[in-house]
C-alpha cells in the first residue's frame, strides 16, 4: 500500500535481502571455479581511473540507505521482491557459468588507489557476468526523486564498473539488458504464461 513503511519494516530488508545477498556471494566467491572473461578486444588495454572507486563503492551505501529512501510500503516491498527475484536469477548464472572480473595493474600511488586496491583484493575477482552491482544501483536508483536523478545514478555506477577495472563491459551491458525484467517480475512472468499457453496451443 502506499503508507509509510514502518522501522521494522525498514529493518527487515537487511534480514530478508542483505543478509541472504551477502551469504550467496560469499558462496559463491569460494566456490572456486575458474571463470571466464566475458571481455571485448580492446579491454586489456583500457586505463584505470581510481578516483571512480569513491561512485563505485558508494553502492554499498546507498543499499544501506535504500529502505529509508522508500517513501511507501510498496516502494519498499518492490525493492525487496526485485532483489529476490534478481537473486534467484543471477546466482545461478554465476554457478552454471562462471565468470571472472578484470584486475589490470595499478600504477597510480594516490590514496583512492589503495582504496581501490583494497576493493580488489577483499573480493576475489568472480562472479562477474552480469554486474550485480549495476542490479543494486537499478534497484536503488527507482526510489530516488525526480527520476532523472535515478538514471544518473544508475549510469554513474555503470560507468564506474568500468572505470575502476572491477568489470568488462560486457558484464554491464548485460545487467542493463536484463535488469527490467526485475523490475517488473510480475509482467515478466504474466509474458511467460502467455507464450507457454501459446505454444501449448
Amino acid at each position: 500500500d502506499t503508507t509509510l513503511p514502518s522501522e521494522w519494516d525498514r529493518w527487515r530488508f537487511f534480514l530478508v535481502v542483505v543478509i541472504p545477498w551477502v551469504a550467496l556471494y560469499q558462496f559463491t566467491t569460494k566456490m572456486g571455479a575458474h571463470g571466464f572473461a566475458f571481455r571485448l578486444w580492446f579491454e586489456d588495454r583500457s586505463p584505470i581511473y581510481p578516483w571512480t572507486s569513491l561512485f563505485y563503492q558508494s553502492t554499498y551505501i546507498t543499499v544501506v540507505l535504500a529502505p529509508w529512501c522508500a517513501r511507501t510500503q510498496r516502494d519498499l516491498r518492490r525493492l525487496m521482491i526485485s532483489a529476490w527475484v534478481a537473486m534467484a536469477v543471477v546466482f545461478p548464472i554465476y554457478w552454471i557459468i562462471p565468470s571472472s572480473a578484470p584486475r589490470y595493474p595499478l600504477v597510480d600511488n594516490s590514496w583512492l588507489a589503495h582504496v581501490l586496491s583494497f576493493e580488489r583484493n577483499t573480493y576475489p575477482p568472480a562472479a562477474a557476468f552480469p554486474s550485480f552491482h549495476v542490479l543494486w544501483a537499478v534497484f536503488v536508483g527507482r526510489l530516488y526523486r525526480p527520476r532523472w536523478l535515478g538514471t544518473a545514478y544508475v549510469a554513474t555506477i555503470a560507468v564506474s564498473c568500468i572505470t575502476t577495472g572491477m568489470h568488462y563491459i560486457p558484464d554491464v551491458i548485460a545487467s542493463l539488458f536484463i535488469a527490467p525484467l526485475f523490475l517488473q517480475p510480475q509482467r515478466a512472468w504474466n509474458w511467460l504464461l502467455r507464450r507457454t499457453e501459446w505454444i501449448a496451443n
